[in-house]
Order: structure tokens, then sequence, then C-alpha cells
């Protein structure tokens, strides 16, 4: 065994250093049968059966898709600032850098798949609303925003690794060659973390300028940095994230009913040359670039 204090937070650039790779394997051992956290592969199906995933109360659930388009559309009018990065300590500049993330993750499901499997731990939120959990909810990370992704295509069969310290969830626990191998075969270099002795993330690194890219394209080009036109009738609760000029230009929606806060993530769908007109039975939307 190493020296090292496993219960602080610690990288593992194992791909680099041999000593490294032996002080992951060390920091699994001491996770699993120090601290007790076992890690358990799920599907993110099941994780929704038992409403860890899913739900409002979750985060993880379709309320929180409709509030990514509901805050691009209300801040429509800021600034692009995805090559000032301090600027995304802000909540508005946040919160659309993220719903086109996630825009962009779901068109990478739908074209090439994601890489890696989203991971998650359970952590103590102070709130009794949570069935069987004690105050305790599941946290996704690594995969803040593919979780979002995985949710809005209903992608059920997607695995998830959960490191579980209650036995929440009834399954066998993973061996460390099982968890190391759903990572092992990716070109993208790769590195442990160490949360605090609790649970072993795997990070990928990863230079995503097409994603940057795609955050220029569609708030510039495909929405020509204005909200879109509504031709129909909405709840007035969203009334105020619409156009009503009848300027087809950027984005333009027509409804055959009321349209509802519940219909705002259909415009995740949307994508560069890829998807830019959406026909359902009651909505239809098209980009006039």
């Amino acid at each position: 065994m190493t020296s090292i204090n496993f219960d602080s937070n610690r990288h593992f650039m194992f791909q680099q250093s041999v000593e490294d790779w032996q002080s992951m394997k060390d920091c699994w051992n001491h996770i699993l049968y120090t601290s007790n956290v076992l890690p358990k592969l799920c599907t993110y199906g099941e994780l929704t059966d038992l409403e860890y995933l899913g739900t409002r109360d979750s985060g993880y659930g379709d309320f929180q898709l409709n509030k990514y388009v509901y805050n691009f559309f209300e801040h429509m009018d800021l600034e692009l600032t995805i090559d000032k990065k301090g600027y995304l300590e802000i909540q508005e500049h946040n919160w659309i850098f993220h719903k086109i993330k996630v825009q962009w993750l779901i068109n990478q499901y739908r074209t090439v798949g994601l890489y890696s499997p989203i991971q998650a731990r359970f952590k103590k939120i102070p709130t009794e609303k949570l069935h069987k959990q004690s105050g305790t909810r599941i946290f996704v990370h690594p995969g803040m925003s593919r979780v979002h992704a995985l949710r809005h295509v209903r992608a059920f069969d997607s695995p998830v690794i959960v490191w579980d310290p209650h036995e929440y969830i009834d399954k066998e626990h993973m061996t460390f060659d099982q968890w190391y191998d759903m990572f092992s075969d990716l070109e993208q270099g790769i590195f442990g973390t160490n949360i605090q002795g609790h649970c072993l993330e795997m990070h990928v690194n990863e230079d995503r300028k097409d994603m940057y890219d795609t955050v220029k394209e569609i708030k510039l080009n495909m929405y020509k940095h204005k909200k879109p036109l509504l031709i129909g009738k909405c709840d007035d609760s969203i009334e105020h994230l619409f156009r009503r000029d009848n300027v087809k230009e950027g984005v333009v929606i027509e409804t055959q009913d009321t349209l509802t806060y519940e219909d705002l993530r259909i415009f995740l769908d949307l994508f560069p040359e890829e998807r830019e007109e959406i026909e359902q039975e009651r909505i239809s939307i098209r980009c006039f670039r």
C-alpha cells in the first residue's frame, strides 16, 4: 500500500506514471473496503424506475430540459461569450452555454454515439422529499450534461456507474477490471480522480472545438441572435420567450394548439445542418437562414 491520504482529493495520471496506476488501485480498495462505498453498474432506465433519475426532485428530469430552453430564450439578448470562459461563472451565461452543450450531445448521441458512461454518486441533500433516501440523492459527475441529453432521447439502456455507500441499489459491485474496462479502449487520454475517499471518477481529456463552434452557430446563425417567432397560441407564462413580429428569420415555430412549458424541450432537437426542421402533429419548427 502507498502512504497517500485517500480521504483527500487527488488525480491519478496513470497513463504517464506506473506509481499512479498502483496508487489508483490502492485507492479503489480504500474506497470499497475502508469507506465501504461500492460501485454499481446500472442502466439509466433502472435508475429512472428507482426515481434517482427522471423526476423533477432528482434534478435530472424533463423539467430541467425545459428550463434549459426557457433560460436560453429569456437571455437571448446576451452577448456571446464562449471565448471568455470567466463569463461562465455568471449564471445567465452558464445557462446559455450548457443548453447548447446538451443540444450538441444529443446530436452526438444520434450520429456517432457517446464514448463513455456517465458516473454518479449519492450525495447528501437536505430534503425529506425523496423516498427512502434519508436526505440523499444522486449527483452525476462526470456527465453533468450527458445525463440530460440521455434523458431527452430516452436512452434508458445507457450504462451508469453509481457509487453506493448505503446499499440502496441491489446489485453486485463492480470489480476494478470491470470498471476500468469501460474506459480502457478510448482513444482520448484518461485519468482517475479520488473524491475524498468516497468515489473514484474516470475523466477523459477532450478538446471539443466543434462543440464551441456549435455555440456560435446556433446562437448567431440559426437563431440570428433573436427569440423564436411564434405563430399560434402559448401559455401566458412563456409568452415573453417568443417574438410576434411576423418576420420569418431565425427559428420559427407554428402550433395547432397551445404551446406549454412542457413543450419547450423540443427545441433541443434542432441542430445546424443535421436537423433544421421538426414536424409533429401539433408543432412545426423551421430555421430560416
